[in-house]
């Protein structure tokens, strides 16, 4: 009987509330659902509009950004949704960004989003920030949850709308290991060289 009892308490609880006993284990998915990018207008002191489909940028960090900036840096603002006011304790999300030049080449950049807090509208925001890197066309593949979203940046064309041929200058990316924390700070380190070769006049 006093099984049958607290039984009945449950669900007459659930009915009243309007919430199942195991709402917290039943949450929503962690969704991406908007990326936006933005290079930093470096005269102007702020971040341009939205570049995601927008005109193509040649020698952005020689005066060929908008307004006739000069432009180095691109800042990536990922829009993420989850049930409102709720901090999924286990949710991740990835994200691969990469870089390729005309020859080719191909420079990764990982990186994993955790510690989502929702508040009342149920969105987050999470942000990338990559220097040296209006040179070259960039692809962003970002996973949450069951939905993934990919982007292109194709009108990061920068110097090599000049016909600078960034493989010149690059060289040969090491082994990619996510095994320890060290590997990961090795590999961003190697990722900086690489952009910075291929911008290699944005520096003088």
């Amino acid at each position: 009987m006093g099984g049958l009892r607290s039984a009945a308490a449950a669900a007459g609880w659930a009915l009243a509330t309007g919430l199942a006993p195991f709402a917290s284990v039943q949450a929503a998915e962690l969704k991406i659902v908007d990326v936006r990018a933005y290079v930093f207008l470096e005269h102007a002191g702020k971040l341009s509009d939205d570049i995601v489909g927008g005109p193509t940028l040649v020698d952005a960090p020689k005066g060929g950004a908008p307004g006739g900036d000069t432009a180095t840096g691109v800042m990536i603002d990922f829009t993420f949704e989850g049930d409102r006011n709720f901090a999924p304790k286990y949710a991740t999300a990835t994200v691969d960004l990469t870089q390729t030049s005309h020859s080719g080449q191909q420079i990764v950049t990982h990186k994993a989003f955790t510690g989502f807090r929702f508040g009342d509208e149920g969105v987050e925001h999470k942000a990338i920030y990559l220097e040296n890197a209006t040179c070259a066309p960039l692809t962003i593949s970002v996973h949450a949850g069951k939905t993934e979203k990919q982007t292109q940046l194709a009108g990061l064309a920068g110097l090599l709308g000049h016909g600078t041929t960034a493989a010149r200058h690059t060289v040969a990316a090491p082994p990619v290991s996510d095994r320890t924390g060290r590997d990961i700070a090795d590999r961003h380190v190697h990722r900086d060289l690489l952009m910075t070769t291929l911008c290699p006049n944005s520096l003088g």
